[in-house]
């Protein structure tokens, strides 16, 4: 989500990242530090406000994103083989209706749009999540 999102607008800052996915803050520091360290984003000082990151994609993370997009159209591709066109619309149309009932955010993992996500503490009962590229 984070990934892609950089990747189609990049130079935002991460505050304006969290806002447009609704992610708290805090959760796009630490999934923007995971996607540095792999050398896929890179932070600069936002030419309009030096004290403000902005986040661009990389090479790397270009070619990463690449793969990823390829992986996602091959499975998605398996997954709906059989449906014809007019099935695989209906089948979007009622998973988009699924979705908008239960108040997900397009693009967003339900585990990371959580409002609270950044008062609760992993108390050993679940693993820690690492960032999520798509």
């Amino acid at each position: 989500m984070l990934f892609r999102h950089v990747a189609v607008n990049q130079g935002r800052s991460q505050r304006e990242v969290a806002e447009a996915i609704g992610l708290p803050a805090s959760r796009i520091v630490a999934l923007a530090d995971g996607l540095e360290a792999k050398g896929w984003i890179q932070r600069r000082s936002s030419a309009s406000d030096r004290r403000t990151n902005a986040l661009f994609l990389t090479r790397k993370g270009q070619a990463a994103l690449d793969r990823i997009m390829s992986v996602s159209a091959e499975h998605e591709a398996d997954l709906t083989r059989g449906l014809e066109a007019g099935e695989l619309d209906q089948l979007i149309k009622l998973l988009n209706k699924v979705a908008s009932v239960q108040g997900l955010i397009e693009g967003v993992h339900p585990g990371f749009a959580d409002a609270n996500a950044d008062q609760t503490r992993n108390t050993g009962d679940e693993p820690e999540r690492g960032p999520e590229v798509g």
